[in-house]
């Protein structure tokens, strides 16, 4: 016989039990939705993305700028590909690169790989795109940074073998280069002149639909791709608006899901709007100052060093960046494979800045002045005078000379000799899309005493070494340690003063999920999908 009691106890049982699945069942639903972002991936829709600049080709090895190759990237592919995070693996190519003899690589491909236009992928195609990137007459403006490769030959239909100069430490870096993303020799060869114009033929997620010149230029879903469950966006359409403003406007309107490149101060307005996500990533522009070492008064390194502990960069980029931009630890990005890790900048020191100016017989009665150069810009200008600013404070006073970005660039640092050497120091965001962000390239030519980017005036035969050495070197760890005391050497110099990396900063709509840009202006838009 079943007493009251004991029912009461079944009864409490059972609500306790029911409580604890209950409960257990809401902690796994919540577990689930966070681990998914709380998004179930909607395949489907048109992306709508603002970009900033008129888009003058779409042809991979001609392309220029950001944006162009940001469009190409999504039609064409690479061997090699970055993570989000910058980290090189394999996507048209079966592994990294594997070193078959001293200095010959061999590539596997990848079989099944077709290009839009229906050809598979293989050797002939690569030894293709090269050929004409090397030996065309085409005005190819990166073509120099491929130089390291003397030859591709192709050892079976989907391996191709490449030989390179002395030293090619980056030659994974060089496979990820839109100029070496694999064209279909048929399609290029059938339009000719019209390539990269009306027609752009690639093995990427989506394919060329349509460009109205100076409006916007139309991506369908490639249906055949070599993944089936992607991309999940049906089209994307870049609509080309030059102005900030207008893109801002777009998105806040909801006229656009992706507005990109906007300013610091639009960011920091549109990051209190609950649907907009701000998103940032650093970049390879580099605001620095150069100090001319063969002439007065920057011959003299101790001065060189006294403007340096003056300059509080951790303000600027508060100030003048609104935090959107990351300290410039060197003459080496602290992303790149060439960076010593735990470096040491120089940081701000006023009272060490003032004590090495008295030494030089410099002080409140007897201040220094120097000249800076600057582009006539606002923005500068608005750098400059905040720099100007902070050195006063330790009786430094800077004569800002405003020029057209032409007269700066080309007048002063690269033009007739009897002009090389007027300047004091110059104030410059250099980002030069022929090196980009390869330390190969931008450190040697910087810095070598017989380049003529040699902006600083520089004549150092130790660093000269060090870059010979490194042009001659095989072997990957050898160079990257020749790399590391370059800039050791570099640095120990103080002729550039190295300021911040100002941030790549874009906007989206919420309802945008997996957007993401990484170091080099990478966004793998086949992730993204529409709530």
């Amino acid at each position: 016989m079943i007493t009251k009691d004991k029912l009461l106890q079944n009864r409490y049982l059972k609500v306790f039990l029911s409580l604890f699945l209950t409960i257990f069942f809401l902690i796994t639903i919540r577990a689930r939705a966070k681990s998914s972002g709380g998004q179930k991936i909607k395949p489907g829709g048109n992306l709508i993305v603002q970009v900033p600049n008129v888009i003058s080709t779409l042809d991979s090895q001609l392309a220029v700028t950001d944006i162009e190759k940001l469009i190409i990237r999504n039609i064409q592919e690479g061997l090699l590909c970055r993570d989000p995070n910058g980290k090189i693996f394999p996507l048209l190519a079966a592994s990294l690169p594997q070193l078959a003899s001293n200095h010959t690589w061999r590539v596997p491909l990848r079989k099944g790989i077709f290009f839009h236009d229906g050809n598979e992928l293989d050797a002939v195609d690569i030894i293709f795109t090269f050929n004409r990137l090397t030996n065309s007459t085409l005005p190819i403006q990166t073509r120099h940074i491929f130089k390291k490769i003397k030859s591709i030959k192709a050892i079976d239909k989907y391996l191709v073998e490449l030989t390179t100069d002395d030293g090619c430490p980056n030659l994974s870096d060089l496979l990820t280069r839109v100029e070496l993303f694999p064209l279909s020799s048929f399609s290029v060869e059938k339009y000719g002149a019209n390539y990269g114009k009306v027609v752009i033929i690639g093995t990427g997620p989506f394919c060329f639909q349509g460009w109205d010149k100076n409006r916007h230029i139309i991506l369908n879903r490639n249906w055949n791709y070599q993944n089936p469950s992607l991309p999940y966006l049906n089209s994307l359409t870049f609509e080309i608006t030059p102005k900030a403003s207008l893109r801002v406007k777009a998105l806040r309107t909801q006229g656009a899901h992706v507005a990109m490149d906007i300013n610091p101060g639009e960011a920091l307005a549109l990051g209190k709007n609950r649907r907009i996500q701000i998103h940032q990533s650093v970049g390879n522009r580099i605001i620095q100052i150069y100090l001319n070492t063969q002439s007065s008064p920057f011959d003299k390194k101790a001065l060189r060093l006294a403007i340096a502990l003056g300059i509080n960069r951790q303000e600027i980029i508060k100030n003048i960046f609104h935090g959107y931009a990351t300290l410039a630890e060197s003459c080496i990005p602290s992303w790149s494979w060439a960076h010593a890790e735990g470096y040491q900048p120089i940081n701000y020191d006023p009272e060490r800045a003032k004590t090495i100016l008295n030494s030089e017989g410099y002080d409140q009665d007897n201040p220094f002045y120097f000249s800076l150069l600057v582009n006539e810009k606002a923005k500068f200008l608005q750098l400059a005078h905040s720099i100007a600013e902070q050195l006063s404070e330790i009786h430094v006073f800077v004569n800002i000379i405003s020029l057209p970005a032409k007269e700066l660039y080309d007048g002063i640092y690269e033009g007739t000799k009897k002009r090389r050497s007027v300047f004091q120091a110059a104030l410059e965001d250099w980002k030069d899309f022929r090196y980009q962000r390869d330390p190969c390239q931008f450190t040697s030519e910087l810095y070598k005493t017989s380049s003529p980017y040699n902006k600083v005036r520089l004549s150092d035969p130790v660093l000269d070494t060090i870059f010979d050495k490194i042009s001659r070197a095989g072997q990957f760890s050898v160079i990257q340690e020749f790399y590391f005391t370059a800039e050791k050497g570099i640095m120990n110099t103080i002729s550039t003063i190295y300021i911040c990396y100002p941030h790549h900063i874009h906007g989206s709509r919420s309802r945008l999920n997996n957007f993401k840009v990484n170091p080099f202006y990478e966004i793998n838009f086949k992730e993204i999908w529409l709530q």
